[in-house]
Parts: C-alpha cells; structure tokens; sequence
C-alpha cells in the first residue's frame, strides 16, 4: 500500500467509515455504542424505527420494552425461539424488517397497556379532583355565599393547577408516543378542516343548550354566573388557555396516542372523546355535547399530525362560549 492509499484510509477510519468487510462505528446512531466496533448485533426498534444494540432491555429513543439478547446460535428453554432477534445487515441505511413477529407484536400490546393503565390512574386523579371542585362549588351557591364569584375562581384555579400538575407529570414519566408520518397533502387537509369542524362543533355546542333551556328547566347552580370586569383575564386564562394545554395534551396526545396501538383512529377518538365528556362530570347536562365537540378536536389531531390545531380549536370554541355566555345569549 503507497503512501496515499494509507492516507485515505486513515481519513476514512477519521471519518467513520469503514473498509470492505469491517464492523461500522455506531457511536453516531445509538446512544451509548463504543468507539470500537463490538460483536452485538445490531436492530430496528419495533416502536420508533431506530437502530439499537440488541443486547439493550429497553429502546433509549423511546423507552419501548425490547426481548432478551440471545448471542446468534444460543437458545434458552425459558424463552420463545421467536424472542431471538434476527441481526440486521450492519448498515446505516439498512431498512427495517416489514412485519412484525408475533414475539414483537406482543411486547407491543405489553407496553401500551402498562402504558394505558397508567393513563387511566391519571384520569382518575383527575376525576376526583372534578368531583370535588364542582361539589364545593355547589354547596357554596346553595348557601348562598356573600363572594361567591371570587371563591369559586379561586377553587377553579386550585383545580386546574391540580389538574396541570398531574397531566405534565404524566407527560414526563410515561413513555414517549413514536411521531406518525402521514402525507403532506393530508395533513394539510386536517389544518384545513380544522375552521370547519370548528364551526360545526360551535353550533352543534349551541343548539344543544338552547334546546336544554327549551325543554328543562337549568338548575340555578349550573347556570353561568356574569364575570366581573376585574377577573376576566383570570376567567380566560382558566376557561381558554389552561384547558386548551392541558386536557388536549392528556385527552388528544396521552389517551388517544395510546388507545390508537388497540384500535383504529376512529375508535380512539371515540373512545378518548368519552373520556373527555366524562371529565366535566360536574356539569353533566354537558357531556353529550361535549364527547361530540372532544370528537372534532380528535379528528383534527389525527389527520393534521400535530397537536396545535385542536389546542386553538379548543381555545376559540371556549373563548367564544364565555362570550356568548356574558353577553346574555
């Protein structure tokens, strides 16, 4: 070999790459790799498509459990012959495998429902917390308090900080939901038909309650109490903002990613919108209407791919029901 072909070598080994027949480095791609090249095979995450030591117990990109390492020719009488993992091509670009064995499929459903019964735990914290705000607040406007308005935007804000503090720490314990690729061209058509299914949910929202008030007689603890001037930033930031974040980011993100590894779109928005009606238990004249309006947010997390549209969708179609509410309607 001639002084240049050393040299080019060299840059190539500098540069990590590899020569005919050579063990990539993969210090690059999985977090945690030796500088050295290493005997372990090399594999695909089920869950996020990213490439990982076999020998690891859990993926370090997106926490997804993995089967036990078992050196190529080795068996063990405790485990599947299915949970030996095939080791891939070591290349960069290698693509992963198209089916999932049934060993993979079921650590799948494994860590979503561990994943699920979690979610559920939240979603009864959160409960509870609506159970007691909406009583206290009902025994107060029974008795009549002298401030009523202020202790109830008191006891609202104490909830909801509840509520937030729960949620985010859900959000940081819980394993991260793999991102979905979709089309461009369909995503674009979710931002779209995020105006209309506003829209809908905002008059669908309307006729229901005006139907109530034709029909039934509201009780005076459910009807809306006019907002003094003085807390209407407060009242936004606890109706418009807070909710938008907070229940989209467990209702829309949390319920619904999870639910979606156990059934199709459709059913996990059905079933996360449920959900959501069922947490204003407090007002329960409202929560027909409210798994209709927590569909719409569903479907326009699902086909736009992101959580921003259903957080503004929820934000304008609170902001627009205290509007409507204060002035009278």
């Amino acid at each position: 070999m001639n002084d240049s072909e050393e040299e080019d070598s060299e840059e190539s080994a500098a540069a990590g790459g590899s020569s005919p027949g050579s063990e990539p480095h993969w210090d690059a791609l999985v977090p945690g790799a030796p500088s050295e090249p290493v005997s372990v095979p090399t594999i695909v995450c089920w869950r996020c498509s990213k490439f990982i030591f076999a020998n690891q117990q859990y993926c370090p990109f997106c926490e997804a459990d993995l089967p036990p390492y078992l050196p190529q020719g080795g068996t063990s009488a405790s485990a599947p012959l299915e949970s030996t993992w095939p080791a891939l091509p070591p290349l960069p670009d290698a693509a992963p495998a198209a089916r999932l064995s049934a060993y993979e499929r079921l650590l799948r459903e494994r860590a979503a429902s561990r994943t699920i019964i979690h979610v559920l735990l939240v979603f009864a914290v959160l409960q509870i917390t609506s159970i007691v705000f909406f009583t206290v607040c009902r025994l107060l406007a029974e008795n009549n308090h002298a401030d009523f308005e202020h202790s109830a935007l008191v006891l609202t804000g104490v909830a909801e900080g509840i509520d937030s503090l729960v949620v985010l720490a859900a959000l940081i314990l819980l394993p991260r939901l793999p991102r979905r690729k979709i089309p461009f061209r369909m995503a674009r058509r979710g931002w779209i038909a995020a105006l209309p299914l506003l829209v809908l949910a905002l008059i669908l929202n309307g006729c229901y309650f005006w139907l109530l008030r034709w029909f039934l007689q509201t009780p005076d603890w459910l009807r809306p109490e006019h907002i003094n001037d003085h807390h209407l930033g407060w009242s936004i930031l606890l109706t418009c903002i807070q909710p938008a974040i907070i229940e989209e980011l467990f209702f829309r993100y949390l319920v619904l990613g999870n639910l979606r590894e156990f059934m199709g779109d459709h059913g996990a928005i059905w079933v996360s919108s449920i959900m959501f009606g069922m947490a204003h238990i407090g007002n329960p004249l409202a929560i027909p209407i409210l798994m209709v309006v927590g569909a719409t947010f569903g479907y326009a997390r699902v086909y736009s791919n992101s959580m921003i549209p259903p957080m503004l969708m929820h934000c304008l179609h609170n902001g627009m029901i205290l509007i409507l509410e204060q002035s009278g309607w």
